[in-house]
């Protein structure tokens, strides 16, 4: 998912480090499809217990926001397997503190009218 394609929608209620992100591509799908609504907790960054995250990524002085399922493997130095589930992406193993985790996808939504509606 890109910085172009992703927009930070508003904050979500009252609770602090909230944000409502609209996914833009089809790399998590089908748990996560475009035009879906994530939301995510920025005050939990670290991937323990497994989850799906925001991840950034800067490349060429341009940033992406990406959403990956994460998993810690193994003791310090904690590496971190990275997945996502379209298969639009190819895995990897990452160290933790080369991530920059923005936060975990604790909630999606589909806004009705706004597209398909399914289950």
């Amino acid at each position: 998912m890109h910085i172009e394609e992703t927009r930070a929608v508003a904050p979500a209620g009252p609770a602090p480090g909230r944000w409502i992100l609209e996914i833009a591509d089809a790399d998590m799908a089908p748990a996560l499809r475009p035009g879906d609504f994530v939301e995510v907790d920025a005050l939990d960054r670290r991937p323990s217990p497994p989850g799906v995250f925001v991840l950034a990524e800067r490349r060429g002085g341009t940033e992406r926001l990406l959403v990956r399922r994460l998993e810690v493997c193994g003791p310090m130095p904690a590496y971190v397997r990275i997945t996502c589930d379209g298969g639009t992406a190819p895995n990897r193993m990452a160290l933790l503190e080369d991530l920059d985790v923005r936060g975990r996808v604790v909630g999606a939504f589909v806004l009705w009218g706004k597209g398909e509606v399914r289950s």
